[in-house]
């Protein structure tokens, strides 16, 4: 009858609103759904879900998330395999409080090529601690307007001896004069052959008599 298809029209509007609003999705069950199924569902959703939620879901679910939907998840939860599935496009979609959220951990699971499709207020979100958790080979892989975005003041004396010739170039005398002369020691043939001739200016006569023949040697400038 006619009242009987219009109760099951209701019923069945109402049962799809209550799967679309849940959040009692088992692990199981995300991972099972599409990319589709998952953008159906609203942002406040995922931001309420578990660690083992997020953990469910692979990088091609993440991957395929709607910027809003990608923006709420709580990227504390991801796995190596996780971060390290990340396309460049969704590195670019973390907002500044998902990169404070991200453990220091998982920021020495980014590749440089993912590292440098971060954009400039996510790279000066970075906190000290997790400046001091990427590796001389994630530094000497970003290019150099990415490395110059970094709170250099926050690099270790291993973390400066790794620096290339083109970070170095991309250094500010100003940032230079402040972070990297003061610790000259620290720095390695690469990155000493990038000194400028502005930075090599730059240097006091204290600092240059403290550098050793072979130093002084490798500067371009």
């Amino acid at each position: 009858t006619r009242n009987g298809v219009c109760h099951r029209k209701r019923a069945e509007f109402t049962l799809i609103g209550s799967f679309e609003m849940s959040t009692n999705y088992t692990p199981a069950q995300l991972s099972a759904m599409t990319v589709a199924q998952l953008n159906a569902l609203a942002a406040s959703q995922f931001a309420s879900f578990t660690s083992a939620q997020i953990q469910a879901l692979s990088p091609l679910q993440l991957n395929g998330l709607s910027k809003a939907n990608f923006a709420a998840v709580n990227v504390s939860y991801f796995t190596k395999a996780q971060v390290n599935g990340l396309s460049t496009t969704a590195v670019s979609y973390l907002t500044t409080t998902q990169v404070a959220e991200l453990t220091a951990t998982e920021i020495s699971y980014f590749t440089s090529a993912q590292l440098n499709a971060f954009t400039t207020a996510e790279l000066t979100a970075l906190s000290k601690t997790q400046v001091q958790a990427l590796s001389t080979t994630q530094l000497s892989g970003m290019t150099a307007g990415a490395f110059s975005a970094l709170a250099l003041g926050s690099l270790t004396a291993a973390q400066l001896g790794g620096l290339n010739a083109a970070e170095m170039a991309s250094i500010s005398t100003a940032n230079f004069d402040k972070y990297i002369a003061p610790s000259l020691a620290s720095l390695g043939t690469q990155g000493l052959s990038g000194i400028s001739f502005a930075q090599a200016q730059s240097l006091t006569v204290a600092q240059i008599n403290g550098m050793s023949a072979g130093s002084v040697a490798s500067l371009s400038g």
